[in-house]
């Protein structure tokens, strides 16, 4: 392999210097075994519910800096309650980052939904993983998932995808009904993450966005995380 993550810290301390080195004692440890270890940050649950965001992106910067990690993950569902909340502490984590004198990537867990994706990615995140691709099913003319079992009403598309794989799939009696949603999603998200690089690199993740969510999803989104595409 070429790189693997830790095991994770999934209870840290509410302080945050004692989680830096509850994380930091982890990958130092797991690095015994393989060098090539990444850390995943974990916010500390609150008393109550949900999760400490305050100190994350101090927690994250901390901990990349101390041990020299080419790329660093957080778990999307502790980010925050809604895609709004979770954009604003994509966007701090990535301003604390840029203080070290080098680009660090950020990569969020658990995130596969491409509005998602493409918002986080305007926030400030560079790589993303999740089970959507192979749970749910893709329309790519609105960029939203459906049910699993709606493919029937999408198939269509995956006859028109530029992937000669995804195509023969549909008529192939040796590929089941999963393999033909899978090839369809991949396709898609192969796609949409090179024009999503495009977009990012070109710096137009605005107009992306009202591409994929329409003018008022974007306005909304624009105005409730100041800075978003600046």
């Amino acid at each position: 392999h070429d790189w693997a993550y830790c095991f994770d810290v999934m209870k840290p301390s509410l302080k945050p210097d004692v989680v830096v080195r509850e994380i930091t004692a982890a990958i130092e440890r797991d690095r015994a075994a393989s060098k090539h270890i990444l850390p995943i940050i974990h916010a500390p649950r609150k008393r109550l519910s949900g999760y400490d965001v305050q100190s994350l992106p101090y927690v994250v910067k901390e901990v990349a800096s101390q041990t020299s990690a080419p790329l660093v993950a957080v778990a999307e569902r502790e980010l925050g309650s809604g895609i709004i909340e979770r954009a604003k502490t994509v966007q701090r984590i990535r301003q604390e980052l840029d203080k070290l004198p080098y680009y660090l990537p950020l990569h969020i867990l658990g995130t596969g939904n491409p509005w998602s994706i493409a918002i986080l990615t305007a926030a400030g995140a560079d790589s993303f993983d999740g089970l959507e691709w192979c749970r749910m099913v893709v329309d790519r003319d609105t960029h939203r998932l459906n049910h699993y079992q709606h493919f029937d009403f999408f198939a269509f598309q995956a006859s028109l995808a530029d992937s000669p794989v995804t195509v023969s799939a549909l008529s192939d009696d040796k590929v089941a009904y999963a393999g033909r949603v899978a090839f369809h999603n991949l396709d898609y998200y192969r796609e949409f993450a090179a024009d999503l690089a495009q977009a990012a690199h070109e710096r137009r993740m605005e107009a992306f966005l009202v591409g994929m969510m329409g003018r008022a999803s974007t306005k909304q989104i624009r105005e409730a995380v100041p800075g978003l595409f600046a």
